[in-house]
């Protein structure tokens, strides 16, 4: 698939069938100003890259196409935020598919905690899960693999919280 500004998609509107196509979708991030004058990132449009393994580039944010096994042991569809941060990679949220619905698992989003977007019983339901990656990352042999579980969400957003309070941040 040739990348064009027409080939550009909401992440809420990738599906199982673009995620078969194309397996690797960059994160368009664009700095936008508020209602308010805050300055915020916008990260809501990917577009499809012609690669076949993550690239490796500072900065850059890429959705992953993922075979995810449930609680239950159901498979599905999903895909992995891979985030490059000065050689660090961090695997955040997870979506996974169930029928035409996008379920968003944000292991690593202290909305979590915060009330801003719990995780629904549904979610709960599928938890814990693992994924394996479709592809590799740029210079491995292997396909990353990783899981997210309640209390991974949970000690993540209390050892959140106990850093905050060291920092002075009021809740």
């Amino acid at each position: 698939m040739t990348t064009t500004s027409s080939s550009r998609k909401l992440v809420s509107a990738l599906t199982p069938a673009d995620l078969r196509i194309v397996p690797i979708w960059q994160v368009l991030s664009e700095d936008v100003v508020d209602a308010f004058g805050y300055l915020i990132i916008d990260d809501a449009w990917v577009q499809p890259l012609s690669v076949t393994s993550v690239p490796r580039v500072d900065g850059e944010t890429y959705h992953v196409s993922a075979s995810v096994t449930l609680r239950d042991g159901a498979k599905c569809h999903a895909f992995v935020k891979i985030d490059h941060f000065r050689n660090l990679i961090e695997f955040g949220q997870v979506t996974v598919f169930l029928g035409d619905t996008q379920h968003l698992i944000e292991a690593s989003n202290p909305a979590t905690c915060y009330g801003n977007r719990g995780i629904s019983h549904a979610e709960r339901s599928m938890l814990p899960l693992r994924w394996v990656l479709e592809v590799s990352l740029e210079g491995e042999d292997q396909r990353r693999k990783g899981s997210a579980s309640p209390s991974r969400i949970v000690n993540f957003c209390k050892q959140l919280v106990r850093e905050w309070r060291l920092q002075g941040v009021q809740q």
